[in-house]
């Protein structure tokens, strides 16, 4: 599992977070570092999932049930901090997870992935590896009887290596995480496309809420609360006859029918009844046809039991909520709603996206002219994603049709195929910086695709700029389309589907890239992937969002 997932809670009763926040070579406090829109330090909070969190450092903001202490000597190392954490740690803890406060990356499934291989194998402590292969010291799940024991065996913890209480033979995961020790791991943190999809979610406004009838493709904006009990009346479960009394009873004609009335029932009587029929008045209960017997014109039973009736408010009452607030609304949503009385609800969306293309030389006619091939691709991933998309003009190579495409019109999104370069021929930049837009994405570290902007205008949509090339166009909307979706509805994000690998990712940069199951439980990445066409993304089955140097059986995200 890597870091692209939403992830259960960590497996860790206690977790101590290493943040001195001194950093040589940095020369900044890693832990109050921004990357993705939070702090390093809220990520190592976070990963911790609800066990219990001490803080090692100088004073900083924590939540309320995060304990914050300093390790003696103040600057003493790694190791005296994690003495003084785990000094602080409640004393029932049975496990304890050691990282440090530089890593943009990490999840509550970090934690839980070493706690499981550190349970598995009975070892005393389980620790990460990076993708080239390098420990992470900082970055374990203890025994915490064994953490104490290991402390206690070196005397003075001042200054001394954390490699110092680890046994030579601790297991060891591979995860797609880097720490973040120089200025050039800072930028390229903070270009990763999980960074990048973060940011969008800290930055971008949420649009409106507005009420009406729930839709699909918008997102609860408010929590959905029943304005009706379901059912909303004692009704059968199952064909059968409804009873009055203790057996034996004696059939009555006619039937109970779903959506109309019955007859009441005298004590010692039956009625055939069908699935969903409201109870008679006077029954008392349900009996299934396969539990029935005939004794002459008598009926009973052959357990004395039975009662296939489904209560009035069994499901859910009155006033029950049945879904919260930036839950997506989807045909059952929609369903649900129905049956619990709700006509109209507060939401956002479904979001709009006018998409267009653009350049001078698609669609044009002669030698020097391409024929237009992504909008259609790239509209179908909006599509997918719950979005309403609109066909906007295509955009010449001039100013005025750039200027024009940012003006307001109604949708929410102006996303355009190309012109996101700084080359002669590329207006979208000049278009936005003569609006006044606030860049938020300027590239993604990913390939191929990562030509990716994003930007607000004043009074104006978001404008999302895709790689021209077909195949860098589709991979960013690809990317972008849940995220971009999420970000503006306020949306609860689901949990990622995630692919096993059947190749690996020689490559240390991350990929986005089409994907064919094997037929054996994993799926294939493509050799090559060419990016003017989509002759490699035709026939495939996904999109991939793949960690750099990924190895085959590693799980990784499900893009589309």
């Amino acid at each position: 599992m890597t870091s692209t997932d939403h992830d259960p809670a960590a497996s860790c009763d206690a977790a101590v977070v290493v943040a001195g926040g001194a950093a040589r070579r940095l020369g900044l406090d890693k832990p109050e570092l921004v990357v993705g829109g939070r702090r390093l330090l809220d990520a190592a909070i976070a990963a911790a999932g609800e066990a219990a969190v001490v803080v090692v450092g100088p004073p900083r903001a924590v939540p309320e049930h995060v304990v914050v202490v300093r390790e003696d000597p103040p600057g003493g190392g790694p190791l005296a901090a994690i003495a003084a954490g785990l000094a602080a740690v409640p004393a029932t803890a049975r496990t304890v997870a050691v990282l440090a406060a530089d890593l943009p990356e990490v999840e509550p499934s970090t934690l839980a992935r070493l706690a499981a291989l550190r349970a598995e194998t009975a070892a005393p402590v389980a620790l990460a590896e990076d993708p080239h292969g390098h420990p992470q010291y900082l970055l374990a799940v203890w025994d915490a009887a064994a953490l104490r024991a290991a402390l206690a065996g070196i005397g003075s913890a001042e200054n001394a290596p954390v490699r110092a209480i680890l046994p030579p033979d601790a297991p060891r995961l591979r995860l797609p995480l880097e720490d973040a020790d120089t200025p050039a791991d800072l930028a390229r943190a903070e270009k990763s496309p999980l960074a990048i999809r973060r940011l969008l979610r800290a930055a971008l406004p949420a649009l409106p809420a507005a009420g009406g009838p729930p839709v699909p493709g918008a997102a609860l904006a408010e929590a959905l609360v029943a304005a009706a009990p379901f059912p909303p009346f004692d009704q059968s479960a199952m064909d059968g006859w409804a009873v009055a009394g203790p057996p034996p009873w004696r059939p009555v004609d006619g039937a109970a029918l779903a959506g109309h009335a019955a007859p009441p029932l005298e004590p010692g009587t039956a009625v055939r009844i069908a699935t969903g029929a409201r109870l008679p008045v006077g029954a008392d209960r349900v009996i299934r046809d396969e539990e029935i017997v005939t004794d002459g014109l008598a009926l009973n039973c052959t357990d004395a039991a039975r009662n296939d009736v489904r209560p009035a408010g069994s499901a859910w009452p009155d006033g029950a909520t049945l879904a919260p607030a930036g839950a997506a609304i989807d045909p059952a949503l929609v369903s649900l709603a129905t049956a619990a009385g709700v006509t109209a609800i507060a939401a956002r969306g479904p979001l709009r996206i006018r998409l267009h293309t653009s350049g001078d030389e698609v669609g044009a006619a002669g030698r020097a002219g391409l024929p237009e091939t992504a909008w259609g691709p790239v509209a179908a991933v909006f599509e997918a994603s719950g979005a309403r998309v609109l066909r906007g003009p295509h955009l010449p190579d001039a100013p005025a049709s750039f200027r024009a495409a940012l003006l307001p019109d109604g949708a929410d999104v102006v996303a355009v195929i190309g012109a996101t370069g700084r080359g002669a021929a590329d207006r979208l930049r000049g278009a936005l910086a003569e609006a006044g837009a606030t860049l938020l994405v300027n590239g993604v570290d990913v390939r191929p695709g990562g030509s990716l902007l994003v930007a607000t205008v004043p009074d104006g949509p978001i404008v999302l700029g895709l790689g021209g090339n077909p195949m860098a166009a589709l991979l960013g909307a690809a990317l972008l389309a849940r995220p971009l979706r999420a970000a503006l509805l306020r949306e609860t994000p689901p949990a990622a589907e995630l692919l096993a690998l059947a190749d690996p990712n020689p490559d240390d940069r991350w990929r986005m890239l089409p994907v064919e199951p094997d037929g054996a439980g994993r799926w294939r990445l493509p050799a090559t992937v060419a990016t003017p066409h989509l002759r490699d993304a035709a026939g495939r089955r996904g999109i991939a969002l793949v960690p750099p140097l990924a190895q085959p059986g590693d799980l990784v995200e499900r893009l589309a």
